[in-house]
C-alpha cells in the first residue's frame, strides 16, 4: 500500500511540474499602460439587414432562376432563393426574394493596452539570466518597451527561458 500510495504522489507531482512548466511566461515586464485617461477609438461596422422578403410563387427550376433574376434587376428586390422540394412525382422549385440593405454603425470605444509585437531574441538557461538580459535590452532599445521570458521545454527533463522583446500599445 505504501508503494502504491508513493507512486501515486510521485505521478501528481511529476503533473503538477508538467502543468506549471506549460503555464505560460515565467517573468514577464511588457510595458506598463500609461497613465492618464484611456484613449478612444472610432469603430465602423457593416451588416446586411433583411428590409423585406417575400415568395412569389412555385415552379419549375428553369422558372425560378429566370424569374428570381428579373426580380433583382428591379428595386427594391436585391437577392433571391430557389427552394426545391420534392411532392411526390415531382420536383417543385419555390421562388423568394429578398431586400436587404447595408447598415454602416459607427460607435465610439475605448482602447486596450497590450503587447502587439513580440519577437524573439535568445533562448536562456535561468530565469533570472533571461530577466536580466530581457531588462537590459529593453533599457537600451528604442524600438521596443518591454520583453518577455517564456519557460519551455526543449527535451525531457530540460527546460529553458525564451526571451523576447515585446511592443505594447493601445489598439
Amino acid at each position: 500500500m505504501r508503494s502504491f500510495m508513493s507512486k501515486s504522489l510521485t505521478l501528481a507531482a511529476g503533473l503538477m511540474v508538467a502543468a506549471v512548466a506549460f503555464a505560460g511566461p515565467a517573468a514577464a515586464a511588457p510595458a506598463p499602460q500609461p497613465s492618464g485617461p484611456v484613449p478612444t477609438k472610432t469603430v465602423t461596422t457593416t451588416q446586411k439587414v433583411t428590409r423585406d422578403t417575400m415568395v412569389v410563387g412555385e415552379g419549375t427550376g428553369e422558372w425560378c432562376g429566370r424569374t428570381g433574376y428579373q426580380y433583382v434587376q428591379t428595386d427594391p428586390w436585391t437577392d433571391y432563393t430557389c427552394t426545391s422540394r420534392w411532392t411526390g412525382y415531382d420536383t417543385v422549385y419555390t421562388l423568394r426574394v429578398y431586400w436587404y440593405e447595408t447598415v454602416t454603425t459607427t460607435q465610439t470605444v475605448p482602447m486596450v493596452w497590450g503587447v502587439t509585437t513580440q519577437s524573439w531574441v535568445s533562448q536562456e538557461t535561468s530565469s533570472s539570466a533571461c530577466e536580466v538580459k530581457g531588462a537590459n535590452l529593453d533599457a537600451q532599445s528604442s524600438t521596443y518597451n518591454g520583453y518577455i521570458c517564456q519557460y519551455v521545454s526543449v527535451a525531457p527533463n530540460v527546460w529553458r527561458w525564451n526571451l523576447y522583446l515585446t511592443v505594447s500599445a493601445w489598439t
